[in-house]
């Protein structure tokens, strides 16, 4: 639960960090077995974890930061709730991509 109260506050300073201009990338990979154990290890944590429980690894960064947590299944539900409300009042500020035309104009040459 400590994990997932600091990526919320992580992830909050790299949205307002990036307000203005840039973009927050958030990537996530499940984990279990020997590569949950591995990433334990790389974390210096001392947990024990049965073979069979799930873990999903969250990475958020932008161009200058990263931030990286272990989360729970449960957590990770928790996180992805508390990152859609977080993003849905940055979703009008959205450019529109302008549209190509599916035709291409043709020359007009005069004799």
């Amino acid at each position: 639960m400590a994990e997932l109260a600091r990526l919320k506050t992580d992830v909050e300073r790299l949205f307002e960090s990036v307000k203005k201009k840039g973009t927050v990338y958030v990537t996530s990979k499940r984990l279990s077995g020997p590569k949950l154990q591995k990433a334990l290890k790389r974390k210096q944590n001392t947990e024990k974890v049965d073979d069979k429980e799930m873990r999903v690894l969250v990475h958020a960064k932008t161009s200058k930061k990263k931030v990286s947590a272990l989360l729970s299944l449960n957590d990770y539900t928790n996180f992805m709730s508390y990152y859609l409300r977080a993003i849905l009042p940055t979703k009008s500020d959205l450019k529109e991509k302008e549209k190509k035309s599916k035709h291409k104009k043709k020359k007009i040459t005069g004799k």
